[in-house]
């Protein structure tokens, strides 16, 4: 995918998307779970950000809420500077969140996106009926994804995995989106096809000027295809910048860990596993969430909320890389 707008231009250019303070909690038997507490990250104008971390740090959740499909508990998603997210916010009451065309969502299992009583050309004459253009354009729609026009008349259980990926693509770019969110879109596809799917992404992102949010676990293709990062660890942004530096001179340790775990072609990781578990987002660890689990936490990391903060490069949510911007800023004796 293309890179995006330069680091130097970020200051300029205003945000697409800008979420802050998001989240978005769960009643449960057992208690309120906080998937997102506090999420704050932008997308800018035709750049791709990824968003990784582990299963259960809220990145699909994420998706969810920044289209609509799940409801916010607080905080603000704006689009082109339009709030997203209903202003009603009544007392122990969830927000709404009320999505746009600008933006589209496109899910990891691509066969279960489609109905399966009706043939791809159906769904994509109706989601242009929907957009307000004509449905004869579908055919067009297909070409764009790389799909024949003998496509449109099967149904999706006639479609191989990464075609019925193709249709959902397509089926995304019938209301013209200027964001396309990539919610583990090529995990559950072959390696083979996954590149064919990336290639396809990076080639409507170019031909279209399209931002696409890039939800995805595996760092080998989120350093092929993102402009930048953000690591999400128990709701929320724990680090973020360019990939270049991310993932390659990380300043959180939850980064590092999840880099160092990553298994090189001699079979062995770089590092040690992450040690414990993901603490329970139903009651989250005091402090700094990943303290249990860091191996170079000390007394404060249990006491104390580490704030967001600029490093040299993007943001850390760390007391050693608040502590490293500190000394960097004291003047030379």
């Amino acid at each position: 995918m293309t890179a995006g707008p330069a680091r130097e231009d970020r200051g300029a250019a205003a945000p697409l998307l800008a979420v802050r303070e998001l989240r978005v909690w769960f009643a449960t038997a057992a208690g309120r779970v906080r998937a997102l507490d506090g999420v704050d990250l932008d997308v800018l104008p035709g750049e791709t950000l990824a968003v990784v971390g582990e299963s259960g740090c809220g990145k699909s959740t994420l998706a969810r809420a920044i289209v609509g499909l799940v409801r916010a508990e607080s905080g603000s998603i704006r689009h082109r500077g339009r709030e997203l997210v209903a202003a009603e916010r009544g007392a122990g009451r969830a927000t709404e969140c009320t999505a746009g065309r600008g933006i589209q969502l496109v899910f990891q299992d691509p066969t279960a996106s489609l109905d399966p009583r009706l043939p791809i050309g159906a769904q994509l004459a109706e989601a242009l009926r929907l957009a307000g253009r004509d449905a004869a354009e579908s055919a067009a729609l297909l070409a764009d994804v790389g799909l024949a026009a003998e496509h449109a008349s099967r149904r999706p259980h006639e479609l191989s995995g990464g075609q019925c990926q193709r249709a959902c693509i397509a089926r995304a770019l019938a209301v013209r989106p200027e964001l396309l969110i990539c919610d583990e879109a090529v995990s559950a596809l072959d390696v083979s096809v996954r590149a064919q799917i990336l290639n396809l992404l990076a080639s409507l992102q170019e031909r279209l000027g399209l931002a696409i949010l890039f939800i995805a676990h595996d760092l080998a293709v989120v350093r092929q295809v993102a402009s930048r990062v953000a690591v999400l660890y128990l709701g929320r942004v724990v680090e973020e910048g360019p990939a270049e530096h991310v993932l390659s001179a990380p300043r959180h340790p939850y980064t590092q860990a999840l880099l160092a775990s990553v298994p090189r072609l001699a079979g062995r990781a770089a590092g040690p596993a992450i040690g414990g578990e993901v603490p329970s987002a139903l009651a989250p660890p005091p402090g700094c969430a990943f303290h249990p689990r860091c191996p170079v936490a000390f007394a404060r990391c249990s006491t104390e909320t580490p704030r967001l903060l600029p490093t040299p490069v993007g943001r850390a949510r760390c007391f050693l890389a608040e502590a490293a911007r500190a000394e960097a800023a004291q003047p030379e004796p």
